[in-house]
C-alpha cells in the first residue's frame, strides 16, 4: 500500500515500509508499505472509516496473534528497518547479511527479494548520489 494509506492504518495495524519505486519515465518515488496483521489491541469500533463494526471472523484470523507467519515476522521488523537502511545506504553486504538472517529466521520473501537487488547492485551500482528509489530498467 502506499505511504498515504499506511498513514491511515497504523493506529490500528503493524505495517513495515518495504521500498520506494518509481515507475518508469518517472523521477520521484512512493514508499510502499506492507500491511502485516491487526494490531492484538486493535479496537474496530474506533476506524474513523467504518459505519459498522465487525466480528472477528473465526475462520480467517486478523489480529497478529492469530497470524503464525506475522507473528514469527513481528519480532524482526527493527532488524528489517536496519537492513533496509543499509541496502538505501548502499552498504549491500551489510544489509544482506541483515536481511539473510530475516530468511534464515522466518523466510521472508520481501527480504529475499532485497537480497536479490543487493546483488544486483553490487555488480551494476547505482550512482553514488542514488536516492535509494527502485527504479527497474524495463517494464
Amino acid at each position: 500500500m502506499s505511504e498515504f494509506t499506511n498513514q491511515e492504518v497504523t493506529s490500528h495495524f503493524i505495517t513495515r515500509e518495504i521500498d520506494t519505486v518509481a515507475v518508469k519515465g518517472k523521477v520521484d518515488g512512493i514508499k510502499i508499505f506492507e500491511l502485516i496483521a491487526a494490531k492484538d489491541e486493535c479496537d474496530w469500533a474506533s476506524l474513523s472509516y467504518r459505519t459498522d463494526v465487525p466480528a472477528e471472523h473465526a475462520k480467517y484470523p486478523t489480529r497478529v496473534s492469530g497470524l503464525p507467519q506475522a507473528a514469527a515476522l513481528q519480532p524482526h521488523l527493527p532488524a528489517f528497518d536496519v537492513a533496509l537502511n543499509n541496502y538505501r545506504s548502499q552498504k549491500f553486504d551489510e544489509a544482506i547479511a541483515g536481511f539473510s538472517e530475516i530468511v534464515a529466521a522466518v523466510d521472508d520473501p520481501v527480504s529475499k527479494v532485497l537480497i536479490g537487488r543487493c546483488h544486483e547492485f553490487k555488480e551494476d551500482p547505482p550512482e553514488a548520489n542514488w536516492d535509494g528509489i527502485y527504479r527497474r530498467k524495463s517494464k
